[in-house]
């Protein structure tokens, strides 16, 4: 799987384009870039230089887990913030799940969120 989104087919960018709104239409109208040297586009949502991130690839973050969570840090903490993409798949969404909100003191915002 690729760090970037890559795009051989125009149609793929065609069918974002039509509902993926532009951050910055005057500057950087678009949000895919023309890559000619290897016949692909590739996902530019703010600038044509700045490539977006493939979070779906696993990364050192997707592949966290349970033993790895320092429990102490995690406990002292008075917030702890996890994204939707550690809730994905493992082992990060057991080490999301059953290490560090376990760690975390009972509270009823963290208990609705699961």
């Amino acid at each position: 799987m690729s760090r970037y989104f890559f795009y051989a087919d125009p149609s793929i960018p065609q069918e974002y384009e039509k509902t993926v709104p532009q951050v910055f239409p005057t500057s950087a109208p678009g949000n895919f870039t023309w890559l000619p040297e290897c016949g692909h586009y590739v996902m530019t949502t703010f600038y044509p230089y700045q490539w977006d991130l493939n979070y779906r690839n696993p990364g050192a973050d997707m592949n966290l887990s349970t033993g790895e969570l320092d429990r102490k840090l995690i406990a002292d903490a008075a917030i702890f913030h996890y994204g939707s993409l550690s809730m994905t798949d493992e082992p990060c969404r057991s080490a999301t799940r059953k290490g560090a909100l376990r760690v975390m003191p009972e509270r009823s915002e963290i208990e609705a969120l699961l």
